[in-house]
């Protein structure tokens, strides 16, 4: 418990304000210097635990004006038929930006490497085989960034999108860190507000 302790309140000392680097911001790397012939390439995070955050780096404008003309929908309950429209407000997209990076998604895993690849699914160029974007369905539970991505931009992330992505990381490895995966994950959730970790509560 004292370790835990101990990481929380060092990320307290360490704002989010804009301008300010702190842990997963300060090592933001375009994704196109880890793929190489539609492969994922981090031989050093594979079978290893820790908390990864998605960013949008490439042209702002591009990015916000495709959000604002976006049908963006997620599913409601189960038992409700109702689809439910998203509005990305300016505020939060600015809310959702440090240093001209915009949060799209955070996640962790005991796996860096394995996870990073099915958010991608670099091998697949239509993940949109069983569901249509604007159905609120997702085609699948494990490419959030990818079907975040291409249902605001109406077209495949492998068409010329992933050259605007990057992708940071903190590691955390082994069971030991498994309550603290959990509370930097969620941390970094409520400062850095990523547009495509929402969902409808069951």
């Amino acid at each position: 418990m004292s370790e835990i302790k101990q990481i929380i309140s060092s990320l307290e000392l360490m704002p989010f304000q804009k301008g300010k680097e702190g842990i997963c911001v300060d090592n933001i790397c375009p994704l196109n210097n880890f793929i190489c012939n539609d492969n994922l390439h981090l031989p050093e995070l594979k079978n290893i635990g820790g908390v990864y955050v998605f960013w949008w780096s490439g042209n702002i404008n591009k990015f916000t004006n495709a959000l604002n003309s976006c049908s963006y929908y997620l599913k409601a309950k189960r038992s409700h038929k109702e689809l439910i429209k998203i509005q990305f407000t300016n505020e939060w997209v600015e809310n959702s930006t440090i240093n001209r990076n915009i949060c799209l998604y955070i996640g962790k895993s005991t796996d860096l490497k394995s996870r990073i690849s099915k958010h991608l699914k670099l091998g697949t160029k239509d993940i949109w085989n069983k569901s249509k974007k604007i159905s609120g369905i997702k085609p699948n539970s494990e490419s959030q960034l990818r079907i975040g991505v291409e249902r605001v931009f109406n077209k495949s992330i492998l068409d010329g999108l992933i050259d605007d992505i990057s992708i940071s990381w903190v590691t955390l490895d082994g069971y030991e860190n498994a309550i603290n995966r959990f509370y930097l994950e969620n941390y970094f959730i409520g400062k850095l507000f990523p547009l495509f970790n929402i969902d409808i509560e069951r």
